[in-house]
């Protein structure tokens, strides 16, 4: 079963920069992380990977001695569910796949497993959430004067940074699914969303089985959603989805075709 665990990184530590490596982590100003701590994977489908270190020899000035540098290079392994949540156990380091450089940073699973993700993929410092509101509007400030014109779609599961509830808006870090963006910094309605573990887990499954082309593994998750999560906001659109509504005799037959002569 896809499970996301909900519970909140402690706080932040100050972080040592390790030789040859990038500053942890490499987040856009204001970012909050925590090190060692946890992060929850905020976009579905991300990858892990394994890293291996090598030495790259930089052609010297003349008269200088030759020098070298330490190269990383990443093999994709697998998925991670959206939701999990992983332990941080290393700086961000500056790796190459598929021939384009990207900052990954080591994590370990529950299982002790530990392995390299993209590090945009990663909500740090906070709570897990999930969009239950069709019009949960995002906001530059937490006031109603400082709407956007965008929309975090509804199932959407994000990070809550700690300490931001104020005057009924909470600072948030999301990939908003549909626009294929991250929204980092902005703010959301405390009325927009659930914080509940069975509106979380039953969106995740819910998302999860909307990618899955096998029939199985997709009834699966559907079926899991339903029976483990019976009191989810989610729980109708679950079960429509289970059980579909037969459409009427003749519902599914073309009306535009002209009469026979």
């Amino acid at each position: 079963m896809i499970r996301a665990a909900t519970v909140p990184c402690p706080v932040p530590v100050p972080v040592p920069v390790l030789p040859g490596k990038v500053p942890f982590p490499s987040l856009p100003p204001g970012t909050a992380f925590c090190f060692p701590g946890y992060a929850y994977v905020l976009r579905i489908e991300s990858g892990y990977y394994s890293v291996t270190e090598s030495e790259e020899k930089i052609p010297a000035k003349e008269g200088e001695p030759e020098k070298t540098e330490k190269k990383y290079t990443a093999k994709w392994l697998g998925s991670f569910a959206l939701g999990e949540r992983l332990e941080v156990v290393g700086p961000v380091i500056r790796a190459t796949y598929s021939n384009r450089d990207y900052d990954m940073v080591e994590v370990r699973r529950d299982t002790g497993d530990r392995y390299y993700i993209l590090n945009a993929h990663l909500g740090y410092n906070g709570q897990l959430a999930v969009v239950t509101d069709e019009k949960a509007i995002l906001y530059t400030t937490p006031k109603n004067v400082d709407a956007t014109g965008n929309i975090l779609p509804i199932k959407t599961v994000f990070i809550i940074q700690q300490n931001t509830e104020s005057q009924g808006f909470v600072k948030i870090t999301a990939y908003d699914p549909v626009a294929q963006i991250y929204r980092r910094d902005m703010y959301l309605k405390t009325i927009c969303y659930s914080t509940r573990d069975t509106d979380i887990q039953s969106s995740i499954l819910l998302q999860t089985a909307a990618i899955t082309k096998e029939a199985i593994r997709k009834n699966a998750l559907l079926d899991s959603a339903l029976q483990e999560y019976p009191d989810s906001v989610f729980s109708n659109e679950i079960a429509e989805l289970v059980n579909p509504v037969p459409q009427p005799a003749g519902a599914d037959q073309r009306t535009d075709l002209p009469a026979r002569k």
